[in-house]
C-alpha cells in the first residue's frame, strides 16, 4: 500500500516473486529519495529503467548489477555492456524488477544529502533498519556510498570483514562499497573500477566457494529423506 504520509517512503523488494527467484540476490542500499524524484511508493513497484528524472542512475544500475551477477556465477566481468545487452533490456522492455532497494532515511530529502544526518539516522534506527535488511535476505548488499551508514546499522550485531579493497563479507553476505550512481564519473571508468573490485581473487574465491555451498546443498538435504 501507498504510504499515508506523501513524504514517508516505503522500500523493500521491487517484486516479490522475482526476487524469490532472482540469483544473486542484490539489495541497492541508498541514502534517500530525492523531493524532485517524489519516489515513495518503492517496494512491490518494478522501475522502467528508460525513464527518472536522472539519465545515469538506472542505466548505472542495470549495468552494475549485471557485473556484480556475472562475477557471484563466477563469470567473467565482461567490459562495461549496452543496456540493449542487459537482461532487463533484451527480455523485459527494460522493467528492472529482481532486485531489493533500500533507502537509509525514509523521508524524502534533498538532492545532495548530509552524510552526518544520514549517518546519524542509521545510528538511531539501527534496529529497525537491520531487521529490514536481514528479513528481505540478500546474498549481496551493494551500498552507494551508504558503506558507513551500514557498518552504523551493524556496530553491534556482527563483525565486518574485509576481503578486498571495497568488498566486504558480513553475516555470510557480500557488502560492496562503491559510488553512488549519479556520481559525476565517466561511465566507463566507474564500471571499470566495480570490474577490477570484483575480479580481486580473494572475491572470486568467495563466490567460488559460495557456489559450491548451494550445489552441495541440495544434494545433501536429499539424502536424508
Amino acid at each position: 500500500m501507498p504510504p499515508d504520509d506523501r513524504n514517508e517512503v516505503v522500500d523493500g523488494i521491487l517484486v516479490e516473486a522475482k526476487w524469490t527467484l532472482a540469483n544473486p540476490k542484490i539489495l541497492f542500499l541508498l541514502k534517500e529519495s530525492t523531493r524532485k524524484s517524489g519516489w515513495t511508493h518503492i517496494a512491490g513497484s518494478p522501475v522502467d529503467t528508460r525513464k527518472g528524472d536522472n539519465p545515469r542512475f538506472w542505466p548505472r544500475v542495470l549495468v552494475w548489477k549485471h557485473a556484480v551477477t556475472c562475477a557471484s556465477l563466477s563469470q567473467a566481468v565482461p567490459p562495461l555492456p549496452k543496456l540493449s545487452d542487459t537482461k532487463e533490456w533484451k527480455d523485459n522492455n527494460g522493467v528492472l524488477d529482481e532486485i531489493a532497494y533500500v533507502n537509509i532515511c525514509k523521508r524524502l530529502g534533498d538532492t545532495i544529502s548530509d552524510n552526518r544526518i544520514i549517518r546519524k539516522v542509521a545510528e538511531e534506527n539501527r534496529k529497525t533498519l537491520s531487521k529490514q535488511i536481514n528479513d528481505i535476505g540478500p546474498d549481496i548488499v551493494f551500498c552507494c556510498y551508504t558503506f558507513k551508514p551500514y557498518c552504523a546499522i551493524y556496530n553491534e550485531l556482527g563483525i565486518i570483514r574485509e576481503i578486498s579493497q571495497g568488498v566486504y563479507v558480513h553475516e555470510q553476505r557480500i557488502v560492496i562499497d562503491f559510488f553512488h550512481p549519479s556520481n559525476r564519473r565517466r561511465d566507463e571508468d566507474l564500471y571499470n573500477q566495480l570490474a577490477s573490485i570484483l575480479s580481486n581473487q580473494a572475491v572470486i574465491e568467495w563466490f567460488a566457494k559460495k557456489a559450491a555451498i548451494r550445489e552441495v546443498t541440495p544434494h545433501a538435504l536429499a539424502s536424508t529423506k
